[in-house]
């Protein structure tokens, strides 16, 4: 029934108004939804936005059985790139500069039309400026990606064998943001845990 009506939804285009005492079925169905406590509205806003900000004690452990991973998605949690290096422009020199100044030990490589490369490490780039070689195709590393609608649960693995963020990029290869390690674990198995890991 929920795909039925998610179809229904997709083809009228039209707002439906749909009550339920099913959190999980609330997430599956709404774009907007509304928790309510003794005929109140306590929180409403976009699923993502209530799992990841509850309002108030009553919400967070209305919420508290929720599989996290499964209904955020990367764009909830990625960060944004400071600084991208753009290909056929910008130089190891530059990308040095910039890596220097920041603090950063890699960098996402995009090409004139801003569509994801890879990335470039600074150690990488320093090798290039001792061989004074301005040829940054020659270190850029291929990365897997996601989309932002992936499901935390499903960044796990992206994480396997490397030890960089995973880039999130659009439906055009555009590079939106990259995430952590760490965000997807903690989403996965719960900031109380992580806390807990990281205290020990």
């Amino acid at each position: 029934m929920q795909d039925d009506l998610i179809d229904i939804h997709n083809k009228l285009r039209t707002t439906i108004i749909f009550i339920t005492h099913d959190l999980d079925e609330a997430l599956k169905i709404g774009d907007h939804i509304a928790i309510m406590k003794d005929g109140e509205i306590v929180q409403q806003g976009e699923p993502e936005q209530i799992l990841l900000h509850p309002a108030d004690d009553y919400v967070k452990e209305f919420i508290g059985n929720v599989d996290m991973g499964r209904v955020i998605t990367a764009s909830a949690i990625m960060k944004p790139f400071r600084e991208r290096i753009l290909l056929g422009k910008d130089g190891p020199a530059y990308a040095d500069r910039v890596m220097n100044r920041l603090g950063f030990r890699f960098m996402a490589v995009e090409d004139k039309n801003d569509v994801f490369k890879g990335y470039i490490l600074q150690k990488d780039v320093k090798r290039l400026l001792g061989e004074n070689n301005n040829d940054l195709k020659k270190i850029i590393i291929d990365m897997p990606h996601v989309s932002p609608e992936t499901p935390v649960s499903e960044l796990l693995p992206h994480f396997i064998g490397q030890q960089y963020p995973v880039p999130v990029v659009d439906d055009k290869e555009r590079v939106m943001g990259f995430v952590n390690h760490s965000d997807v674990v903690s989403m996965v198995v719960g900031s109380d845990v992580m806390d807990t890991m990281e205290s020990n």
